[in-house]
């Protein structure tokens, strides 16, 4: 049949006998919500006496809708940094090894130039530096971190340095003959510094009042008051501070007066014949100048006056005659979960003050794992090939992963390896594995009657590891060591009275049950991280059930570290996605009969007319105030049209009902297929709560 669409002009007339002011759904966001993110949220309902073709449309419909995709990844997403830093750093790893010294050839926004200073130009640069206390950490550092991902600190562990390349005496810098003030732009603000001094510690002062330069009559607002200047002479200046007080007040050149509130320094006046010309510049703030000293909060950039509370704290160093550099380092630390401030993880960023600088987590460079189990269980282990090594009743410890290709048995990829070991003998034990068709194998190649240094192999996708078995002990370690960067072997301790559970008691964790290279981690209740990513869930409470579950990363898991400045661009692209359909275990259809209060509270699609789905036949008679719905029907429509119809608060507030019933049966059906459908008809659905389904010349016409 053809699929003709027509769009109408124009209101339904009658049919749209509800109000469509308010409405928050529309037919143009179907299938929404009926099917959200590929899950299906709504239930298909047929009448009890309703036709079969009734049924044939709910299946068709039902089909479409649980075809409908979840937006699933299938490409990594990308950042891109221009004028910034980036560098994998793994777990263990500090970022003073990876990084180095930053400067303005890392990162764009640190500076290196020149300033002027008392008739000359001198050399300046900014610099950023780690300590080895920087560093990338899990599991081993601290068991609450669990399986995340995180970046510590410690007081010291950053530093940021305004470097003086060229001579800078300090007895050059103040305000006295032959000397001038120091100004820079430090961390991206303007600085000027009145006075250095060589000491224990040393000591800057600087001036913090904002300066302004203002005529006669000219104004300036600070912290909601008005500063004005009434007259200026040549030595003097008269100003009036204006708030819900006003105080007026003269103060000469170079001196400083706190005017109601304010404190105001004249620091130089232009004078000239003409008033209109003359003007002074004015410098306006809280504190017009403070002396620091050496490891002093840094306080005019918000950090608290108190020095153990502040993040960031003065860091300034002299020769005795020359400044060397001004900066600042980072005051705390930060180890474990509950310090304050926390750790950084993935996705979080540690910032200098006027976020002038930031070290940002970006991402973790592998997402992808598969879960592995290991566990004991009884099996028949039969041979097809081989009769001579069938064991029945067989205790194992079973390995298997997600994928068909889980493992390696030499070169062969398998699904599943059972290392059966014989209570009493255990050099007489046995590999046995389930290959990639299923079928169970006896390993002829791996002898167990002595240690073996490579039983077989862990393989998922870069990440491979041996297994090695050690026969008078029944110590298996998983040996990440050999072909990873990995520095610690999983240590597996399987009873050698029993061979049927881990360590000295069954489904309990003792001691050494299992370790990390020298750590014992069977009693951790958190999930563990190895330094190459491995992730081994809740050590204690699977020892308990005597089972062992591992995450294991693709290939080893590192963090992608971005080091930004002011001039630093970061452009995030998402990957590719693909609609994948989900599979649903939960029943979706129902008759009219078999409908509850809880299926009513959610969302309903309506199969068929009043005649024959109770449901529909309550809504519209709500709607057209009678309970003769058949004859309604007949009033609004003839033979050939259905209606597709959306109905908020249906069964109460928050529930939805959709209504897909034609005259006849086959009309209904007509209605479902433009539903199943429903890309196609974007235009005809836009705005709309409901629609007309006209068939006529095998024709299917929607308006």
């Amino acid at each position: 049949m053809q699929l003709k669409k027509i769009l109408a002009a124009g209101a339904m007339g009658a049919m749209m006998a509800l109000s469509t002011v308010g409405f928050a759904t529309t037919l143009a966001d179907f299938p929404v919500p009926f099917v959200e993110d590929g899950e299906f949220n709504s239930v298909i309902v047929v009448g009890a006496t309703a036709a079969t073709s009734d049924v044939v449309g709910a299946i068709d419909l039902g089909a479409g809708l649980a075809s409908v995709g979840k937006a699933t990844p299938a490409g990594e997403a990308t950042t891109t940094v221009t004028g910034g830093k980036e560098e994998e750093v793994g777990i263990k790893e500090d970022l003073y090894t990876i990084f180095g010294t930053v400067d303005d050839s890392d990162v764009d926004g640190l500076l290196d130039t020149d300033i002027d200073f008392n008739d000359e130009a001198i050399d300046v640069k900014e610099e950023v530096t780690f300590t080895t206390d920087l560093k990338i950490v899990s599991t081993e550092q601290d068991d609450d971190f669990g399986d995340k991902i995180a970046l510590i600190t410690n007081d010291g562990a950053i530093k940021y340095r305004y470097i003086f390349d060229d001579t800078v005496k300090i007895a050059d810098i103040g305000t006295g003959t032959d000397q001038d003030e120091l100004k820079i732009t430090f961390l991206g603000k303007d600085l000027t510094i009145t006075n250095v001094t060589n000491g224990t510690p040393d000591t800057i002062t600087l001036e913090l009042a904002t300066e302004y330069m203002l005529g006669v009559d000219e104004s300036v607002e600070t912290d909601g008051k008005t500063v004005t200047v009434n007259g200026i002479g040549s030595d003097a200046v008269s100003v009036t501070v204006k708030g819900t007080t006003e105080e007026t007040a003269v103060i000469d050149k170079s001196e400083t007066k706190k005017v109601n509130g304010v404190k105001i320094k004249v620091d130089s006046i232009f004078y000239v014949d003409e008033k209109a010309d003359r003007a002074a510049i004015l410098k306006i703030g809280d504190e017009v100048s403070k002396k620091f000293s050496d490891g002093d909060s840094l306080e005019p950039f918000g950090e608290p006056s108190k020095e153990a509370d502040a993040l960031w704290i003065w860091d300034f160093s002299t020769d005795g005659t020359k400044l060397e550099y001004i900066g600042i380092e980072y005051n705390q630390k930060s180890n474990d979960p509950d310090d304050d401030p926390a750790p950084v993880y993935i996705g979080e960023s540690l910032k200098l003050p006027n976020d002038y600088f930031e070290i940002k987590l970006d991402k973790a460079t592998v997402t992808d794992y598969q879960d592995y189990k290991i566990s004991f269980d009884t099996k028949d282990l039969d041979d097809p090939d081989d009769d001579t090594h069938d064991v029945d009743d067989a205790t194992v410890l079973i390995f298997e992963g997600e994928k068909d290709d889980a493992f390696k048995v030499g070169s062969e990829e398998v699904a599943a390896v059972y290392l059966y070991m014989k209570k009493g003998a255990l050099n007489e034990s046995a590999l046995w594995y389930v290959d990639s068709d299923g079928r169970t194998q006896y390993s002829a190649a791996k002898n167990l009657s002595a240690a073996q240094a490579d039983l077989f192999k862990f393989s998922y996708d870069d990440t491979e590891f041996t297994v090695d078995w050690t026969n008078t002990t029944s110590v298996i370690t998983l040996d990440i060591t050999d072909e990873t960067e990995e520095t610690g072997d999983i240590v597996l301790n399987v009873s050698t009275t029993t061979v049927q559970h881990f360590g000295a008691t069954a489904e309990d964790a003792d001691t050494d049950d299992i370790k990390y290279g020298a750590t014992d981690i069977s009693n951790k209740d958190k999930n563990y991280r190895t330094e190459y990513g491995i992730v081994i869930d809740e050590p204690e409470n699977n020892m308990d059930r005597d089972e062992v579950l591992l995450e294991i990363p693709g290939d080893v898991v590192k963090v992608n570290v971005i080091l930004s400045g002011t001039g630093t661009t970061t452009t995030e692209t998402e990957g590719d996605t693909i609609q994948v359909a989900q599979y649903i275990e939960a029943s979706v259809a129902k008759l009219d009969t078999e409908v509850n209060s809880e299926d009513k509270a959610g969302n309903l699609i309506l199969i068929g007319g009043p005649s024959v789905n109770t449901l529909v036949k309550e809504l519209l008679s709500a709607e057209w105030n009678t309970t003769d719905t058949y004859t309604a029907w007949l009033d609004h429509f003839s033979s050939g049209e259905a209606m597709i119809k959306l109905v908020e608060d249906a069964f109460g507030d928050g529930s939805l009902a959709l209504i897909v019933a034609g005259t006849d049966a086959a009309d209904t059906v007509e209605a479902c297929h433009v539903l199943q459908n429903y890309g196609n008809y974007a235009t005809e659905f836009a705005d709309k709560e409901e629609v007309k389904v006209t068939t006529e010349a095998d024709t299917v016409n929607v308006v």
